[in-house]
């Protein structure tokens, strides 16, 4: 699935089965109800010294940034795309994205 980040960049966006791995581990996770709208979902920048140091043809670290609203309430999510986890989850109060 991830042949293509062989020949990436770690600041490439994210590619199209990037976004549905996004998709299916927010959906996997049990934090999403019936009221749930991505506001958002984009390139969770790794950072700046890990991305000096890639080489070319070298893992690297591929997380997304998801902005959920539920509701009234909007919630920040950082998803590890490779591990299909999440490893943020945090509400952001007094926040009303733009939908």
């Amino acid at each position: 699935m991830f042949a293509e980040a062989q020949d990436a960049h770690p600041l490439d966006a994210l590619t199209n089965a990037e976004y549905w791995t996004v998709f299916e581990t927010m959906k996997a996770s049990g934090r999403l109800n019936a009221a749930s709208r991505y506001a958002g979902v984009s390139l969770h920048e790794p950072p700046k010294a890990e991305v000096l140091r890639w080489k070319a043809g070298e893992p690297f670290r591929r997380e997304a940034l998801a902005i959920i609203k539920q509701g009234r309430q909007t919630f920040e999510a950082v998803v590890d795309v490779r591990g299909r986890k999440i490893v943020s989850w945090k509400e952001i109060p007094g926040v009303e994205p733009v939908l």
